[in-house]
């Protein structure tokens, strides 16, 4: 499917300037006539009109927040395109188009070109800067093509994670990762090694960043391939945690 994903926007986006990626000239491609920004109780729509589609867009929303809603609205004008018989809701067709939006924005190869899977938290920052994508769209994005694992936390809760990591409390964390968000939710900034129980056992390379302000915390995990997660070394930077005893379970 991300095969299938990348080679049907590589061929829309061929010519279009990217990163970031010009939304209005890939929207006049598909003919979208117009891309408005409006009062709006929801995040956005598609309008059909004579000439050919237009899209509203919340004035509500970040800039970053606007630019994936008119990339989704632009990835059902391309299921509208393809005949009379496609898709026009559901699930499954609004999680598709999600992933056509990131593609959009973020397209792999232009992504890969500025990130790598030695990835260091501080990066993310620069890249959402770059793509003009929020920083939750991109660090999901560097997990999904690196193999790594991402997460927020505010107060009491994962606010999103992809990955090991789920959203829900974070009471259902282990003990010695709750430690870690208590000391990135203070304004802390870190890196540890943890072995995390995800289904096995493994050792993971966890950064954390406070983003004090609004009292939340991203973190970044980068599984630390061919190291034996039965061991650690002693020390704050250096613990050994079950992860999610309960919610590795409930969230698969």
């Amino acid at each position: 499917m991300e095969n299938a994903v990348q080679i049907v926007i590589g061929r829309f986006l061929d010519g279009v300037d990217c990163p970031p990626t010009d939304l209005d000239a890939l929207g006049a491609r598909l003919k979208v006539t117009g891309i408005i920004r409006e009062d709006l109780p929801f995040s956005g729509e598609l309008r059909r009109n004579s000439k050919g589609f237009e899209i509203a867009c919340s004035s509500h929303l970040s800039a970053s927040r606007q630019r994936f809603t008119v990339a989704h609205e632009l990835a059902h004008v391309i299921f509208e395109t393809t005949g009379p018989n496609c898709p026009t809701r559901g699930k499954e067709l609004e999680r598709l188009c999600d992933m056509l939006a990131s593609e959009i924005l973020m397209p792999q190869d232009k992504f890969m070109t500025v990130a790598d899977a030695d990835l260091r938290i501080e990066k993310l920052f620069d890249i959402s800067r770059i793509f003009k994508t929020s920083l939750a769209a991109t660090a999901i994005r560097c997990a999904q093509l690196f193999g790594h694992s991402v997460f927020e936390v505010k107060g009491a809760l994962v606010t999103w994670g992809y990955g090991v990591v789920k959203k829900g409390p974070i009471s259902r964390l282990d003990e010695y990762l709750q430690r870690a968000v208590e000391k990135a939710l203070k304004g802390q900034n870190g890196e540890e090694t943890l072995v995390v129980h995800a289904g096995l056992l493994r050792k993971w390379n966890v950064q954390y960043r406070s983003l004090a302000r609004d009292g939340r915390a991203l973190f970044l995990m980068k599984q630390i391939r061919g190291a034996n997660a039965s061991t650690t070394s002693s020390g704050s930077r250096n613990e050994q945690v079950s992860l999610f005893t309960s919610l590795d379970r409930s969230s698969s």
